[in-house]
């Protein structure tokens, strides 16, 4: 297997983290521009940075996706095409796309435009990856959740290439689907703003977990904040598995973090594609740890990983790695003495905290004094620090200027930079023939360049090859490097090594030009684009105010034998009933349900609610014959409307603009729901998250009023989080 059929992809939030990126090892990196991408707080591209980055990368044999991953309003959406018609312009090799409305403009728009679907658009089965594949998408971002059988079984799909996070943040909620800090904090996940309230401490007054805070009686714990990501181990399996590109997660985190993690990740691809195997050494373990984690790593659900390993409940930010303990301590004094097993360094980053984790104190080593037993007498320290607290390294100056020489002071815009460590290597063929001698650079997918100069043949004292050798590998402060030279006809010449100089300076610029090249985008009318799709203005079909959402039969009963009803009062109300348990339960939907219903399918189904409805496929249809079926995935919504049942494509999907609308109803929706993030519902108790963490409490409270509710599904193998 060669290296370039696997792709390593790295994060690029800002200049220096591209370069850290392309200098240790990434085949392709993504990046965001100053609109409409998820990082919106990223040190994001502007458009001239946005274009020499391009080239930057490009000039190294290095992809470049740019990520218009948010969702997009009508009015937003004649800006965003321009943005998009800008990026093609530039050379940019795809887009990453969350809106599915905004997707298909680019593809009307850009036929030849690369579109990658991202895991915000919340794929995670066969069936909507195979949708997904239908409407233009060349690859597919699945969301973090799926097993290593999961991703097997969608990388089978022909012509889609598949792409999976292997290291980094990780979200507690599917991506696409987390209405926390929009609803808490008016700051979208799904519009780039994201708060992170999930990485909030929130109490609970459950009694089964040791080792954190309380208060009040209560224990507080970062209760939907997850470990990062860590597939180091795993590489093989996922190579095996037939996925395309493997991504680090990572636009907000600092170069260092960048380089780092991809050069880690770069050398045991490699190691496994040239053997087949390979063996983590302890060092690079340590590395990894030391840069970025919080208390360990998980590897997430590749594995059905253990609940316990998934979660960081004492921290939400970096734990770096245990240094020993606090021996002793006086108070006033700002030293302290550490039995430390690491080798300490001035500069280092280190805090002490107590055993559940509170940081009492942290300090940058200013004054560092190793003693004869192997401990350490440390300072600059303040606060009340006693004996028996744990230090832990959070950051190592050796870690951090050992990559920083990586990509430090290099100018993406100084095509000659003398500091450039990546080159992109390339073949050179020189023919002789007919009185030419011509120089052909080989950069690899088809990129070539040529150039010909007129020659002498003679008899005598012909110039020899080792001298042409000689000239040829002069790559100087370009971005290449000679991999191997042929030669082709009869060398029984002589000609000045300057004009061999000259001609090869003239055939890497040629080609530096060609990898470089700009496109022309077709012409795009946006006037009579707005009048024509009426871009600028719409409205949801269906008023989901009239809609009463219950997540099992049980809760509905319940709710009935309080007298009550839902389609009670003045404004008549649709009850909503989970279908998978209508199926399960034995219930007769003439008999016992009294409202006015409807079906529905959830967001995520994978796991127990798709195996329900594959088994019962044909009472479901019974089921939904007349009253249709509210549906919350790409691939539930295809397969019911294949079979003649009514559809209504439900928020899950996330129409946001005329345009999603439209996609859906040429899959076969019938009518369509506005994604939650229009805030129509906020006062309702529709979910804010939908997890695949089996959490081991019911109720959630933050400082900040945040008053969750965990809702288990007797059919589901997803939690539900609501507003209590």
């Amino acid at each position: 297997m060669k290296k370039r059929e696997i792709e390593l992809l790295a994060p690029a939030g800002s200049v220096s983290a591209l370069v850290a990126a392309v200098q240790n090892g990434a085949d392709a990196v993504y990046i965001g521009g100053k609109l409409f991408n998820a990082r919106m707080n990223a040190n994001n591209f502007d458009d001239k940075t946005m274009v020499a980055a391009i080239d930057y990368a490009h000039l190294r044999g290095v992809k470049v996706f740019v990520t218009m991953n948010t969702l997009i309003k009508d009015e937003e959406l004649i800006e965003a095409l321009r943005y998009a018609k800008f990026i093609y312009e530039a050379g940019g090799d795809a887009l990453i796309i969350q809106d599915l409305g905004f997707g298909s403009l680019v593809r009307d728009m850009l036929p030849d435009f690369e579109l990658h679907l991202s895991t915000q658009a919340t794929i995670s089965d066969r069936q909507s990856a195979e949708v997904a594949k239908e409407l233009g998408y060349r690859r597919i971002v699945l969301s973090r959740e799926l097993s290593l059988d999961e991703i097997k079984e969608i990388s089978d799909i022909d012509d889609v290439e598949v792409e999976v996070f292997v290291h980094g943040a990780i979200c507690v909620s599917y991506s696409g689907q987390c209405q926390l800090s929009r609803r808490y904090g008016g700051r979208s996940g799904n519009r780039g703003t994201c708060a992170q309230a999930c990485r909030l401490p929130y109490i609970t007054n459950t009694t089964n977990i040791t080792n954190v805070k309380k208060e009040n009686g209560e224990k507080k714990i970062y209760a939907l904040s997850p470990r990062d990501l860590c597939q180091v181990e795993n590489l093989g399996e996922l190579i095996e598995a037939g996925v395309k590109s493997l991504k680090i997660e990572g636009r907000m985190k600092s170069p260092e973090y960048v380089g780092v993690i991809t050069r880690i990740y770069r050398k045991y691809i490699d190691l496994y594609l040239k053997n087949g195997e390979y063996k983590i050494s302890e060092e690079d373990r340590k590395s990894l740890m030391q840069i970025f984690n919080r208390g360990d790593f998980t590897e997430g659900f590749l594995h059905k990983d253990e609940e316990s390993k998934f979660m960081s409940n004492t921290i939400p930010k970096n734990n770096g790695i245990y240094a020993g303990d606090v021996t002793f301590s006086k108070k006033g004094s700002k030293l302290i003495n550490i039995n430390s097993k690491l080798n300490l360094s001035l500069h280092d980053g280190l805090e002490i905290r107590k055993e559940n984790g509170e940081i009492v104190s942290s300090t940058v080593i200013t004054y560092l004094k190793k003693e004869a037993d192997g401990s350490y007498i440390i300072g600059d320290f303040k606060g009340n620090i006693k004996a028996g607290q744990h230090a832990y390294r959070t950051s190592q100056v050796e870690q951090i200027e050992k990559i920083r020489k990586t990509f430090k002071d290099i100018d993406i815009f100084d095509k000659d930079d003398k500091k450039y460590n990546k080159k992109l290597e390339i073949k050179l063929i020189l023919i002789s023939a007919n009185g030419l001698l011509t120089l052909i650079a080989d950069a690899g997918n088809g990129i070539i360049s040529k150039v010909s100069r007129k020659i002498l043949i003679i008899d005598e004292e012909p110039s020899s090859i080792d001298k042409f050798k000689k000239s040829l590998v002069k790559t100087g402060n370009t971005s290449f490097a000679i991999s191997n030279i042929d030669f082709k006809g009869d060398f029984n010449i002589k000609i000045k090594i300057s004009e061999i100089n000259e001609l090869r300076r003239e055939c890497l610029n040629k080609l530096s030009k060609k990898l470089c090249i700009k496109r022309e985008a077709p012409h795009i009318n946006f006037d009579d684009l707005i009048l024509k799709n009426n871009l600028s203005k719409g409205k949801a079909e269906v008023n989901c105010k009239n809609f009463k959402l219950f997540y099992t039969i049980d809760e509905y009963l319940k709710f009935r034998e309080k007298g009550e009803k839902s389609n009670g009062g003045q404004n008549e109300c649709t009850t909503l009933l989970p279908l998978a348990d209508l199926c399960i339960t034995n219930i007769d939907v003439n008999l016992d349900i009294e409202d006015e219903y409807l079906p529905y399918i959830s967001v995520v189904t994978r796991g127990k609610e798709n195996m329900i409805l594959e088994e019962n496929y044909s009472k479901c249809l019974k089921i939904c014959e007349k009253s249709g079926v509210l549906v919350g995935n790409l691939g539930w919504l295809q397969r019911f409307s294949g079979d003649n049942i009514k559809v209504i494509a439900d928020y899950g999907l996330n129409s946001y603009n005329l345009e999603t609308e439209k996609v859906l109803k040429r899959l076969g929706a019938y009518s369509v729901i506005k994604s939650l993030e229009v805030g129509d519902r906020d006062d309702m108790n529709y979910p804010l998250m939908v997890t695949e963490h089996n959490f081991e409490y019911e109720d959630l409270k933050s400082d900040y009023s945040h008053n969750l509710k965990i809702v288990k599904r007797p059919y589901s193998s997803q939690d539900i989080i609501i507003s209590k």
